[in-house]
């Protein structure tokens, strides 16, 4: 297991992270931790989420989401905007988060094949249905 330290970009705070590292493919596939965070209260949605930081990287993903119901991918970006999420040519619903600062700002759920969603924020989240069934705009979503 490797790990580093790195500032909690959501909160501000210094902290430890911790990643899986598998070499099959001789690729780094960092796994981390998705908390979902209301009320001072955190629940762990996921110990399997996964940067997505390339195209490929999107693809295996894909094949992740469908074989297992406890993962996620997360799209991590530089600045807040408009991103779109789509399950075209996926044969899978997908639950999508979007957040702004580690703020949730939309929850949508896409159907398979042709759903395309919306929103606002600086990273984008994508869940099996059903894992984010409580998470809501303004809940808090910590990458660990």
């Amino acid at each position: 297991m490797k790990s580093h330290s790195t500032t909690d970009r959501f909160t501000g705070r210094h902290c430890a992270v911790s990643a899986e590292t598998f070499e099959s493919d001789g690729e780094d596939k960092r796994i981390m931790r998705v908390v979902h965070r209301r009320d001072g209260t955190d629940r762990t949605l996921t110990e399997h989420g996964k940067w997505m930081d390339s195209f490929g990287s999107r693809m295996r993903g894909l094949v992740r989401l469908g074989l297992r119901d406890d993962c996620a991918l997360v799209f991590d970006f530089d600045s807040v905007a408009d991103r779109r999420a789509s399950t075209l040519m996926t044969p899978l619903s997908l639950d999508i988060v979007w957040t702004k600062h580690g703020l949730v700002t939309r929850v949508v759920r896409l159907k398979p094949w042709t759903g395309v969603g919306r929103g606002e924020g600086d990273a984008v989240f994508e869940f099996p249905v059903g894992l984010v069934k409580d998470v809501k705009p303004g809940d808090e979503l910590v990458v660990r």
